[in-house]
């Protein structure tokens, strides 16, 4: 806890007493501790008073605060693929085409700590194929790097030329038979997965 003045300490037991009453507090008791021998806890109610409204107000808090949580999940980042085109170059030989949108509003690294600290891992593409099918280019594992969300955007207009670095492509080119199927693959630590079949036409 920050150090603050003792005269807040008064205010905050004074809330405790009138809003919280007797289960603000666990009357002082002795305990045999195994390493410390005869010890006396008590004190405050940490479950209801600094972790949690008393009960009584629990559903004012909830009414408050559910709103908030409810809309900051919406605003968290989320995968949507844009563009996922298989082409035909020749006999057996099949260009796969992908391109992966952000259209959440924060970023896949959710913040700037996160990026800076390396403990978000970049969008993963994976695709899987069936023994006897083989990726000629690209590697079955890509990564593709973060995708910036809408909060960096001005607007979305045809008229406004805003950055496209919610965006991500990736092309593999395989060798397999017409009718094989392909399993892709696109995660995301904090903007979700998809998992999608390809059939090669």
């Amino acid at each position: 806890m920050r150090d603050h003045p003792h005269e807040d300490d008064l205010k905050i037991l004074q809330w405790a007493d009138e809003n919280v009453g007797e289960s603000a507090y666990v009357n002082w008791y002795e305990y045999e501790h195994p390493q410390l021998g005869k010890v006396e806890i008590g004190g405050w109610n940490n479950m209801y008073t600094w972790r949690n409204p008393p009960h009584h107000l629990m559903g004012e808090e909830s009414e408050r605060n559910v709103p908030f949580a409810l809309a900051l999940g919406k605003m968290l980042p989320h995968l949507e693929i844009h563009t996922l085109d298989v082409e035909k170059v020749s006999e057996g030989t099949y260009t796969i085409n992908l391109v992966v949108d952000n259209d959440g509003f924060f970023p896949t690294y959710t913040s700037n700590q996160g990026k800076k600290r390396g403990t978000m891992r970049p969008l993963r593409a994976e695709l899987e194929i069936p023994e006897g099918a083989e990726i000629v280019n690209g590697r079955a594992k890509e990564n593709l790097g973060h995708l910036e969300g809408r909060s960096n955007k001005l607007g979305q207009t045809f008229m406004l030329a805003t950055p496209t670095d919610n965006r991500a492509r990736q092309e593999w080119t395989v060798k397999a038979t017409a009718g094989t199927k392909l399993q892709l693959h696109l995660t995301s630590e904090r903007a979700g997965a998809i998992h999608t079949e390809i059939v090669l036409p």
